[in-house]
């Protein structure tokens, strides 16, 4: 995704109607630095996710790591959220221990296919359903 609007995402019909957008700031345009942010989101008929992500501008391949981050968590977010849900009104460290688990094994498999650390894919990251 990158700069600019993000990508509608439409799984049949939804009541749902979510936009988003993220642009390059002047100091990466001025040093030529991609956008390092990622915004995505996905909806049903029932639900909608949203995560976005703020890569690390002290990393090397820190937009990398925020584009997998924003992708994985939107994908657990819509494949598990009753677990998640769940898991979220018993015991919310865990369900944070959970997301951050599958994130870092999405991470470790990106650092292995880049040849570059896994600090290398520094990121934070926001997410919502």
């Amino acid at each position: 995704m990158g700069a600019g609007l993000s990508r509608r995402r439409n799984r049949g019909d939804s009541r749902y109607k979510v936009a988003g957008a993220a642009a390059t700031g002047r100091s990466h345009v001025g040093a030529n630095t991609p956008c390092q942010d990622r915004i995505g989101f996905e909806r049903t008929m029932d639900m909608a996710a949203v995560a976005l992500a703020d890569g690390a501008g002290s990393r090397a391949f820190s937009q990398h790591g925020a584009a997998i981050v924003v992708r994985s968590a939107l994908r657990l977010l819509m494949s598990q959220f009753d677990t998640l849900y769940t898991l979220c009104e018993k015991n919310p460290a865990a369900a944070g221990r959970f997301i951050h688990k599958r994130l870092k094994h999405e991470l470790h498999r990106l650092a292995r296919r880049l040849r570059c650390a896994e600090s290398a894919l520094a990121s934070t990251l926001l997410c919502a359903a």
